[in-house]
């Protein structure tokens, strides 16, 4: 079914042509059947390596690219420099920050706590988190899983953000920046991305787990399935493997836009590998994070093409699940499509 792969790698790569960045990609699919694949797969190889060899020619992408099928990778190759000043190239294990794709895994904290009765979904926010803004403490928590809840965003697509970025801010103070800011819309009615409703998301578990986010996400979640490369970046602690970010200057390639990870928190924080990220949603889809209610709130489209953590899609005549990540000179995606 060769006929699919480039539709495969229109999804991957749009997103990458606008800037040069380290890029992890997943995408999990049933691209042929199984009497057909040993052509079908070196076609696959050969198509996919000579597509990235042009990205890379023409200083388009940098990082790592892992395709699997059926939870088994069939394209697997890094490229480029991990450190252009000291001329590292990437590998396979290369560490990237994954940006908003760290959202998946902070849904998942959320749906653990429910399943274990800590807290309801359609609860207000205010239960959890008292001396919130009054406007704000109506919203639900799915509302802030799922972009709806219309308190406002820190971050801005017209980059209005850039000074607040490089600054540290704790939780609280990027809270405070916007305590007097009016509600974008009523509670539930519409969807706006935003990165507020995550940060809002990550002290809820704080609130509510007994410990801070990131020793939520090494506990609950990195640790019991053997998450080893992946974790929380506070900006401070030094990361093996973890590839610096560029992106296009005015002349010539340059590092990528200062930002303080503190802004990040629960909305950003995360790095992984591409082996990893494959791990985490093998185990995911197969029920071994979450109760199946809980995979099904996570996946189920609350009517603006998101669940909650996803982007949920139509592609190839089934659903594409999918998200992607940007923070500084990172641009990321991972996403799956299920086999008929």
């Amino acid at each position: 079914m060769t006929p699919i792969i480039p539709t495969i790698f229109e999804i991957i790569f749009k997103p990458a042509l606008s800037q040069f960045a380290l890029l992890s990609v997943l995408v999990m699919s049933g691209l042929a059947p199984a009497a057909a694949r040993p052509q079908a797969d070196t076609k696959f190889l050969e198509h996919a390596d000579a597509l990235m060899t042009e990205y890379v020619r023409g200083e388009l992408f940098t990082g790592t690219v892992l395709v699997a099928r059926n939870g088994k990778p069939v394209f697997r190759k890094a490229y480029g420099a991990a450190n252009r000043e000291w001329m590292i190239p990437n590998t396979v294990k290369t560490r990237y920050r994954i940006g908003s794709i760290t959202k998946q895994f902070t849904a998942a904290a959320i749906l653990q706590l429910a399943d274990e009765n800590k807290l309801g979904l359609d609860d207000p926010i205010s239960k959890y988190l008292p001396a919130l803004p009054a406007s704000w403490g109506p919203a639900t928590v799915r509302q802030l899983l799922s972009h709806t809840s219309g308190i406002p965003s820190y971050t801005s697509p017209d980059d209005s953000d850039a000074k607040l970025m490089p600054v540290k801010h704790t939780p609280q103070e990027l809270i405070d920046l916007l305590k007097d800011v009016p509600l974008n819309y009523k509670h539930g009615t519409k969807f706006t991305y935003n990165n507020m409703g995550y940060v809002l998301l990550g002290r809820i578990i704080e609130a509510v787990g007994g410990i801070s986010y990131q020793d939520y996400l090494e506990q609950k979640l990195l640790t019991p399935i053997n998450l080893h490369d992946s974790g929380y970046d506070d900006g401070r602690i030094v990361v093996g493997q973890l590839a610096q970010d560029y992106t296009d200057g005015p002349d010539q390639v340059v590092k990528g836009r200062l930002v303080n990870m503190s802004n990040a928190y629960a909305a950003g924080a995360m790095y992984s590998t591409v082996d990893d990220l494959l791990a985490w949603h093998q185990r995911l889809i197969k029920g071994n994070v979450l109760s199946p209610a809980a995979l099904k709130a996570m996946f189920t489209d609350g009517g603006h093409h998101y669940g909650l953590g996803w982007f949920i899609h139509e592609s190839l005549s089934r659903k594409l699940y999918e998200h992607g990540g940007n923070i500084g000179g990172y641009s990321l995606y991972a996403g799956l499509l299920p086999g008929r």
